[in-house]
């Protein structure tokens, strides 16, 4: 064998082109063929592995439950069958609700199946349901509304006139409070509200006997409380009554769950042997769901009304329009305004020729608001 041979089959990148081109061309058939292969396989496995994947990811998504016990994310046919199940348990919860609390609960629960559908369709929760907002009720952040007491089996609070300046609350709560109580002597007063069955407080504006009334009587007869300004409610307690409270303008007795706040007015005040009593208020009650009710006293109409309604925004105002010792209507309806009150229950009227002024008038000349018309002895809810 010539050396040039050997060389060549020791070398092969030495081989003459032919045999190096074959060789050439049969390694990269090869690779390609390996890596054709190769690509099959890892197709086949990532298809697979996608595949399992989504299948994992869809029994996870199924079986997702968060802290509270609630499926965050179901197949359609499992989040269906939820909201069926949910429905029909809104559905037995109302009609046992019903049940226990009798037929004034059944338009609560309506109105609340109707919230239930608007928030199913989207609707802004504060569109759909009204809710007082407070403080007071446990467990709540927010006071709640007259819908929960209703629903509760508890009844709206009501407002009684009793003639003259004379009213009867009776509370959510069950309380029965009395606001400047003249029942003898009234001759508006309806003889069966002369004597109270029961009384649980008194509130008073100011020391006038139309206002003060019967208190010291009917306070030892129920040993009920009595919320007077200082002076007055001093005078008061010389008279026998025990049970006294004794705010100042400002400020808030709370008795029970309904409170007394003490606000300004424009009058006089003193007892009928002329005993200085201190000056003359306005009572803000507030009752236990968040009613509240403003109670003028006798005054004239005053610029701070603003301040009352900015502080307290009452639900009623129970305005005296009789005139000539107090304001008649056209004061009341410029009070109305600065208060921002909608709704109105006049009073100090027609006990007497000389307090002249009439819901009517009232109404002329207050057109945006809404005045009440009742007799004495009847009532509205508040």
């Amino acid at each position: 064998m010539s050396r040039v041979h050997q060389t060549v089959t020791r070398n092969p990148q030495r081989a003459p082109d032919g045999n190096l081109d074959r060789q050439q061309d049969e390694r990269t058939h090869e690779r390609r063929e390996a890596e054709g292969r190769n690509g099959l396989i890892g197709e086949s496995v990532g298809a697979n592995g996608s595949a399992e994947h989504e299948q994992n990811q869809g029994e996870r998504r199924e079986a997702y439950v968060n802290r509270a016990g609630v499926v965050v994310c179901a197949s359609l046919d499992q989040l269906a069958e939820e909201g069926q199940r949910g429905e029909r348990d809104g559905h037995d919860r109302r009609e046992n609700e019903i049940e226990r609390h009798g037929p004034r609960a059944r338009a609560c629960c309506e109105d609340r199946a109707e919230d239930d559908r608007g928030r199913d369709r989207g609707a802004p929760h504060a569109a759909q349901i009204r809710v007082r907002v407070g403080r007071s009720f446990p467990g709540f952040g927010r006071r709640p509304s007259r819908r929960l007491f209703v629903s509760l089996g508890r009844m709206s609070g009501n407002l009684t006139w009793l003639g003259h300046a004379t009213f009867r609350v009776d509370t959510p709560g069950g309380k029965r409070v009395y606001i400047d109580p003249f029942l003898n002597g009234n001759p508006k007063c309806p003889e069966n509200e002369v004597e109270p069955e029961r009384v649980d407080a008194i509130g008073i504006t100011h020391g006038h006997g139309d206002h003060v009334g019967d208190t010291v009587d009917l306070a030892k007869k129920h040993s009920c409380d009595v919320v007077a300004p200082v002076e007055l409610a001093g005078w008061l307690g010389q008279q026998g009554v025990e049970k006294t409270h004794d705010p100042n303008k400002g400020g808030t007795v709370a008795l029970d769950g309904v409170k007394f706040t003490l606000t300004n007015a424009f009058h006089s005040s003193s007892t009928d042997d002329g005993t200085y009593t201190g000056e003359p208020c306005g009572i803000v009650l507030e009752l236990e769901d968040g009613t509240k009710v403003y109670f003028a006293g006798d005054t004239c109409v005053f610029g701070d009304m603003q301040l009352i309604g900015r502080l307290y925004s009452p639900d009623v105002a129970v305005l005296p329009i009789g005139g000539h010792y107090t304001m008649g209507p056209k004061e009341a309806a410029l009070a109305l305004e600065l208060l921002g009150t909608k709704r109105c229950v006049p009073c100090h009227f027609g006990t007497f020729p000389i307090l002249a002024g009439t819901p009517q008038e009232l109404k002329q000349l207050a057109p945006d608001f809404e005045v009440a018309e009742i007799d004495p002895g009847a009532s509205i809810e508040l």
